[in-house]
């Protein structure tokens, strides 16, 4: 029989089987990045094309500099 003769299944998708959906009930936090004298560390605008990309960020009370490997505030998502 041919390749092109043969039957695929339904539910198979290039020799994997295909799964369902499920629902998963998650929690969204906002992450904020603090500052050794309590303020809050604010993204500059600027992403440097490294690998991985570094985000810098200002005080937004003491102007202390520091780089990052995600730019704050940052949103996530956590299961219960």
């Amino acid at each position: 029989m041919k390749r092109s003769e043969m039957a695929v299944p339904s539910n198979a998708l290039f020799g994997l089987a295909v799964a369902g959906e499920t629902n998963i009930v998650v929690k969204t936090v906002l992450v904020r990045m603090l500052c050794k004298c309590g303020g809050e560390m604010k993204p500059t605008g600027t992403c440097y094309t490294s690998y991985p990309p570094q985000y810098p960020h200002v005080c937004n009370q003491c102007g202390t500099n520091a780089t990052y490997n995600v730019s704050y505030p940052e949103i996530r998502y956590v299961t219960e």
